[in-house]
Formats: C-alpha cells, sequence, structure tokens
C-alpha cells in the first residue's frame, strides 16, 4: 500500500503549503542556502584532508540517520581524523547505527583506490555502499554533492511526519511519491527542490518544537 497516494498528493501539498506559510524571512533564507552550505563544508573538510569531497560526503550521508544536523557534522569529521590521522577508529563515538559506522568505513576504504576509477564508477561504488534501500541516504549524499539537480529530494523522517504521517518507514514507491509532490511544489513557489524540502525541514522542526507537550 502506498500510503502518499491513500492519503493524497493534492492534500499533502495543502499541508505543505500551510507549513511554508509560516516560514519567516529568516528561516527561507535558511532553507535556501541550506545544500548550499552543506556543500561548502564538505569541501572545507575535504581540503583540510586532502581528501576527494564524495569520500566526505559519503561518510557525512552514512552517518546522518537519526541524528541531528550539528552532530551528524562533527561526528563525520572525527571519523574521518580518525581514520586518516591515527589509524583508529575504535575510539569515534557515533549516534547512528552499527551498521551505518560500517558503511562510512568502507567509503574512507576507497579512498586508495579512488583515483583509478572513473566518476561513473567512483559515485556508483559510494552509492552501492550507502544502499539499495537507503533512499533518503543516497538522496541527502546527492543533494550535498550538486543541490542543482533536481531529480532528488531527501525525504527524512521529520519530512515524512510533516506531511502528516507517523510511521518510522518509506518504501519506494512513497518516496518518489513525495519526491514528486516537493518537484511540483518547487516549481510553484520558484525554488530548487532541495530548497524547498530544506524551508520544510527548517520550519516543520520549529512548529514541532514549538508545539504544548
Amino acid at each position: 500500500m502506498n500510503l502518499v497516494l491513500k492519503l493524497g498528493k493534492r492534500r499533502i501539498k495543502r499541508t505543505f503549503r500551510e507549513i511554508i506559510s509560516q516560514a519567516t524571512p529568516e528561516e527561507l533564507s535558511d532553507g535556501e542556502d541550506w545544500y548550499a552550505n552543506a556543500c561548502e563544508w564538505v569541501d572545507s573538510i575535504a581540503d583540510r584532508h586532502h581528501i576527494p569531497c564524495e569520500i566526505v560526503c559519503g561518510v557525512l550521508s552514512a552517518l546522518s540517520p537519526a541524528v541531528e544536523w550539528e552532530l551528524n557534522k562533527k561526528q563525520a569529521e572525527k571519523l574521518i581524523y580518525g581514520y586518516l590521522i591515527l589509524s583508529d577508529v575504535g575510539g569515534v563515538v557515533i549516534s547512528t547505527y552499527k551498521r551505518q559506522l560500517q558503511k562510512a568505513i568502507a567509503i574512507l576504504n576507497f579512498i586508495e583506490g579512488w583515483q583509478s576509477d572513473n566518476e561513473d564508477c567512483r559515485e556508483g561504488y559510494i552509492l552501492s555502499v550507502l544502499g539499495e534501500r537507503a533512499y533518503k541516504t543516497k538522496s541527502f549524499y546527492r543533494n550535498i554533492i550538486n543541490p542543482l539537480d533536481r531529480r532528488y529530494v531527501t525525504v527524512d523522517q521529520h519530512i515524512w511526519n510533516a506531511a502528516g504521517f507517523i510511521t518510522k518507514m518509506i518504501n519506494k514507491g512513497e518516496y518518489a511519491a513525495m519526491t514528486e509532490i516537493i518537484q511540483e511544489l518547487s516549481d510553484e513557489y520558484g525554488y530548487e527542490p532541495c530548497q524547498l524540502q530544506a524551508i520544510i525541514w527548517v520550519v516543520y522542526k520549529r512548529i514541532k518544537k514549538d508545539l504544548p507537550i
């Protein structure tokens, strides 16, 4: 069963429009720049450690499930530092699932073979490590690497909940439907899809925080 189609795309769009209507000017600006800023952060870490930005982004994405953004960045950098400088990642504390740490290390292991493969093979390797069903994680990677690529939208738990759902998992069809909804709304509002998703994400997190317990 596709819960997105069951609830209705028109209804979800109305819900998202209501959330967007509550955005402050600062939240609109933050959402618009979110992925561009994330891309700059990835580039800065890559330059600091002299490794490809795709490797950094892959590690960051692998460690992102169920982890807040600032902590995600901090733990990704610590893992990269431990791997490259200390040759030891045993003491790095990770907040996400153990299998995600294994994926991040597998991506770091690819540094030595990076130059030997063409660009498509390199990206294909990272995406394969992230996992066939890792729809959110792979979209997150792609949105950071290229925020102007309109094909991909990061649908995380906050976006899923913002649409009106309380379940914790979405399937491939539901993810595709949610992506399409945000793509269509982005045309309506004049943003890139990842920008509109980030605006909804920023506003919804604030609204949720402000709700009485």
